[in-house]
């Protein structure tokens, strides 16, 4: 496996502590503006951010167009309302099953290995995942988390399709993911939300900052960075690496936001992240092979 160079290694760490911050930073945004303008105006604000880095893209237009409503609008219209539904801290352990889906996609896609460890690590994380989004009280599935989980599975095949862009740097393909996803996030929160732009003036200060956070910060550099980091490196060695969000996450949400770790919560999302560390530890140590045993 390919390691980080140091200046590379800074670079993840300056994705992940913003990411660390932006299920919280979301969940305050969400509280004043709806989802899917919240939505258009993250990804305009990153749009116009990022302009500098803005490349023609040639071939790559139709292309980015695709991406643009795949991992833009669609993943994130998912991840906002599982975000607002079920809290930023449940929504930050369970959105780590993307690494799980990246597994499982390049197994199926790719014919990557499937070994004894994969195949642990996905049972621990489905049963980590049911204890996760079990509500005993009320006797039902928790839609909200339910949502988050799909997001999770469009943001692992996303990265395919990333990594697929050839001859454009990281910076430069989010930006313009984040120019297409703009007009098609302003088109669905009009048809679904209303006209949502008689009220901006009514907009509390803390979710303006909470979406300058989100679309500036999270939304150009975090994002640039992670993509910048995807196309030079295997999404083995770069994904499993994203662990510490959830951690992060959750600690940013019960002391800012009030929330409250359940026992639930706790054991499953617990399990789930166990599930990613084997998975991560799967390109670090030899593993057996179904069917075969190992060469002497």
């Amino acid at each position: 496996m390919k390691a980080l160079s140091p200046l590379d290694t800074l670079a993840l760490l300056v994705v992940l502590a913003l990411w660390s911050g932006n299920f919280v930073a979301t969940k305050i945004g969400l509280n004043g503006i709806d989802v899917l303008f919240f939505c258009g105006w993250r990804f305009l604000i990153a749009g116009i951010c990022g302009l500098p880095f803005l490349r023609m893209p040639g071939k790559n237009l139709s292309y980015l167009l695709i991406i643009s409503l795949v991992l833009g609008t669609i993943h994130f219209a998912f991840l906002m309302y599982g975000i607002r539904g079920a809290g930023a801290g449940a929504s930050t352990i369970v959105y780590q099953l993307n690494v799980l889906f990246g597994v499982i996609l390049g197994i199926l896609l790719f014919g990557e290995q499937f070994s004894y460890l994969r195949f642990t690590c996905i049972l621990l994380a489905i049963a980590g995942l049911t204890v996760t989004l079990w509500q005993k009280a009320e006797f039902s599935v928790s839609l909200a988390l339910v949502s988050v989980v799909i997001a999770a599975f469009i943001f692992a095949y996303a990265q395919i399709m990333v990594k697929k862009v050839k001859g454009m740097p990281g910076f430069t393909i989010n930006t313009w993911v984040n120019l297409l996803a703009a007009p098609q996030m302003f088109l669905l929160s009009y048809i679904f939300e209303g006209n949502q732009w008689v009220a901006i003036a009514q907009i509390p200060l803390n979710s303006i900052l909470a979406l300058l956070y989100t679309s500036a910060l999270s939304g150009v550099f975090a994002y640039g960075f992670w993509y910048y980091l995807l196309q030079k490196y295997p999404v083995g060695t770069v994904l499993p690496m994203t662990l510490i969000v959830p951690l992060n996450g959750v600690l940013l949400s019960v002391f800012l936001l009030g929330e409250v770790l359940t026992p639930e919560l706790a054991f499953g999302g617990a399990m789930i992240l166990l599930s990613v560390v084997g998975i991560y530890m799967h390109d670090q140590i030899k593993t057996l092979h179904f069917g075969r045993r190992p060469r002497k």
